[in-house]
């Protein structure tokens, strides 16, 4: 992942607005990232045998192939928007640990009641430098920004008092 651009947009103390415009460079490293996390947290941490762990691994590489040609091809069926979401808040959480110091959190949705289409926010984590909380909304879609998708939901979840 490639910082682009990063700057605040607005400082209206304590509300702050900042802009972060990153280039993933490869989706296959964000992807990989994505399966270690549920790997690590999932069945198969409990498994004695190595065959059995490299032989998730090896069809886990394959799937995140078969995604990236997708995204590749910029398909829009259930598969990539899911993969897609999931990457655009990886990628968020990454850049907030990286680049403003909040903790390093698993995403919500890996970690949530819901697989997808969760019952809130996609990501969350917390700054102890600046005693700051942030929730954020991830949307994926092949053909368009989808920020105007993401800002209203987050409105909607702000609204309805949904975190996580």
């Amino acid at each position: 992942m490639r910082i682009l651009e990063n700057k605040q947009l607005i400082d209206l103390n304590p509300a702050k607005v900042q802009f972060i415009r990153i280039d993933p460079e490869d989706i296959c490293v964000t992807l990989s990232k994505i399966i270690q996390v549920l790997m690590d947290k999932s069945w198969l941490k409990n498994f004695d045998e190595e065959y059995e762990k490299s032989a998730f691994t090896f069809r886990a590489d394959k799937t995140i192939k078969d995604i990236k040609d997708k995204f590749d091809k910029c398909e829009n069926d259930n598969v990539t928007s899911d993969a897609g979401e999931y990457v655009v808040s990886e990628l968020a959480r990454e850049t907030l640990v990286n680049q403003l110091k909040y903790l390093d959190i698993p995403l919500a949705e890996l970690l949530g009641k819901k697989t997808s289409g969760n019952p809130g926010f996609d990501f969350h984590s917390a700054n102890e430098i600046t005693d700051t909380i942030i929730f954020g909304e991830a949307k994926y879609d092949s053909s368009k920004s989808a920020y105007s998708a993401a800002l209203s939901q987050i409105k909607d979840f702000i609204m309805e008092k949904k975190r996580y």
